[in-house]
């Protein structure tokens, strides 16, 4: 019997991965934050209201040209 890698994964990386690409599409913020030991960790969050203009100064400048 055979198990494909993907049974293998930890699904934390799983996640990670996928915020990761979330991040990288612009649909959630990634930012590092101070922990209670004093090390920094990585944290996401979606956006304010007001951050989802860069959306539509992208549809903007395109129109313009």
């Amino acid at each position: 019997m055979t198990f494909s890698i993907e049974h293998l994964e930890n699904p934390d990386d799983q996640i990670l991965r996928a915020l990761n690409q979330l991040s990288g599409l612009g649909l959630v913020a990634k930012m590092t934050v101070p922990s209670i030991n004093g090390d920094y960790v990585t944290a996401f969050r979606g956006f304010f209201e007001e951050e989802y203009s860069k959306k539509s100064d992208i549809e903007a400048l395109k129109r313009e040209t």
